[in-house]
């Protein structure tokens, strides 16, 4: 059966016409060299060699085995060469995408310069999707990594992570609301209406199951449920007092709006999602350090 062990004892032979050259070549004995020929030999069925007390020679059959291993072995070395490369090159490069509209703080900003330090040529790009998107994206591998709230990635499959931080889940309203007293929790809103945005890409019957979900986890009955283009149509909506919104501190929006917070029963968890199969061998490495980087 042919190995790689025969063809390069055999190429080395071809080359070198002695058998102690060889042995010392590939730091074999000169019996391994003379078993691994007479091994090939018998796995072609012809003679590669003459061999006499004073000489080594090449037969004709061998001098065209020759030509064919030495230019396959060359072939071989190329392509090996150009694989290990774009590993390499694959490795330096990071595409992480980033749920629209969260500020994902220090902790962020932290690890992206852990990760520069660690590797001073990476190229590290982090667009900003919608949660479908991410996910969309994510499954192409058009993207290495995302960070995304755990409740978007429901039923999926062949996908790895890892928990990043929580964050509580917060009721907004207008400052001016008329139940917005001391006192007042985020259960006092509990039939007043939900703004909420649908996300792009996302279908209304899809919209409604999300909210639905929501609402049962909050423990919230609203008398209704307004659906807007945008998350900051929805900030506005409840700025002017039409209803109420479901936000958390890592909103962005939210952080120039005037409204009051009341913290909910439920957190949003924030998470570090890639493919369980993917071809990037940096990616499992920048998933630790970025866990790590987030629980320092």
């Amino acid at each position: 059966m042919l190995n790689e062990n025969k063809i390069r004892c055999f190429l080395s032979l071809a080359e070198t016409l002695n058998f102690t050259m060889t042995a010392s070549l590939l730091y074999l004995s000169q019996q391994a060299v003379s078993k691994n020929i007479t091994s090939l030999e018998e796995d072609l069925g012809m003679r590669l060699f003459t061999r006499t007390s004073r000489s080594v020679e090449l037969t004709p059959a061998g001098k065209q085995c020759y030509a064919l291993f030495s230019s396959l072995s060359r072939q071989y070395g190329a392509r090996m060469a150009a694989i290990r490369g774009a590993l390499d090159q694959s490795a330096r490069h990071l595409a992480v995408g980033l749920q629209h509209f969260l500020d994902f703080g220090g902790a962020w900003e932290h690890a992206c310069a852990a990760l520069r330090a660690a590797i001073p040529d990476l190229q590290l790009e982090t667009p900003r999707y919608s949660p479908s998107e991410l996910l969309e994206r994510l499954r192409s591998h058009r993207l290495d990594m995302i960070l995304i709230y755990q409740r978007f990635v429901l039923n999926e499959t062949g996908l790895k992570s890892t928990h990043l931080t929580s964050s509580p889940r917060l009721l907004m309203v207008s400052p001016s609301h008329p139940l917005a007293a001391p006192g007042a929790d985020y259960l006092t809103f509990a039939r007043e209406p939900l703004v909420s945005d649908i996300l792009r890409g996302e279908s209304r019957e899809a919209f409604d199951l999300r909210i639905q979900r929501d609402l049962d986890v909050l423990g919230l009955a609203p008398a209704q449920v307004i659906c807007v283009s945008d998350r900051d149509t929805a900030y506005t909506y409840a700025e002017t007092g039409l209803g109420v919104v479901i936000g958390t501190e890592m909103s962005r929006i939210a952080h120039s709006r005037r409204l009051v917070s009341y913290p909910t029963s439920a957190v949003e968890n924030l998470l570090l999602v890639w493919n369980q199969r993917d071809e990037n061998p940096g990616v499992e490495k920048y998933a630790r350090l970025l866990a790590r980087e987030y629980r320092a």
